[in-house]
């Protein structure tokens, strides 16, 4: 089955309080996948390794998008391999990065990830340290994400990323900002494209949007709908 969270920031406690449940006797493994803010590619050191040793030992794969608080410096030393039918780099057994604007096809559900995101704050944090230019999508990446959603007739099951459309930015009590090329596209995305559900995590919030998106963090949220769903 397949499990939606918000921001872990490098915290194993929601990964070491996760039960999933699985038929007995069946041989398909649950997937968690994390909205962003990951954090455990953040400094390099042995305790992040550590951590990293751990979660590739769970019963269940872990997958993430880039948030705002990923060291992509780390994550890019990670080749895009091919996975459940897109791209994504494994950074560990059992745990991988969902390369931007691809599409999968995990546990009969095709899922479009979009990582990426910005820092609201650079003049106080160090670049390639605190903070990246790379956190938005390139053109490169975008192009590449609708030439993904074109090709599958812009219809998905599930959307995964950090941030939100822009129309729903102002849930958090955030002051109203210029959108920036990874706004937009979103916004394009929630209104050229079919899908059932779309969950995000840069808010910090437990809560629907709408029928169809959700705003997640500390919650586990299994991913289920009707077969039959428009």
């Amino acid at each position: 089955m397949l499990y939606v969270t918000g921001d872990t920031h490098g915290e194993l406690d929601r990964f070491q309080s996760f039960k999933p449940k699985r038929p007995l006797f069946s041989k398909r493994k649950d997937v968690l996948i994390v909205c962003g803010d990951f954090g455990f590619l953040w400094d390099g050191g042995e305790a992040e390794r550590k951590k990293l040793r751990w979660l590739s030992k769970r019963p269940y794969a872990v997958l993430f998008v880039e948030g705002t608080h990923d060291n992509l410096d780390l994550i890019r030393r990670f080749d895009p391999e091919p996975f459940c039918g897109g791209r994504a780099r494994k950074v560990a057994e059992n745990v991988w990065c969902l390369c931007r604007g691809e599409i999968f096809e995990i546990d009969g559900v095709r899922v479009f990830a979009m990582g990426g995101g910005e820092t609201r704050d650079p003049d106080g944090r160090e670049e390639g340290v605190g903070w990246w230019k790379e956190e938005l999508p390139s053109p490169e990446e975008l192009l590449r994400a609708r030439d993904n959603l074109r090709r599958a007739g812009d219809t998905v099951d599930v959307i995964v990323t950090h941030e939100s459309p822009a129309r729903v930015g102002l849930l958090g009590g955030a002051a109203a900002e210029e959108p920036n090329a990874l706004d937009l596209f979103l916004d394009e995305v929630s209104r050229k494209v079919q899908y059932k559900r779309w969950y995000f995590g840069a808010l910090h919030l437990d809560k629907p949007v709408t029928s169809k998106l959700t705003a997640v963090f500390r919650q586990i949220h299994p991913v289920s709908f009707p077969l039959d769903e428009t």
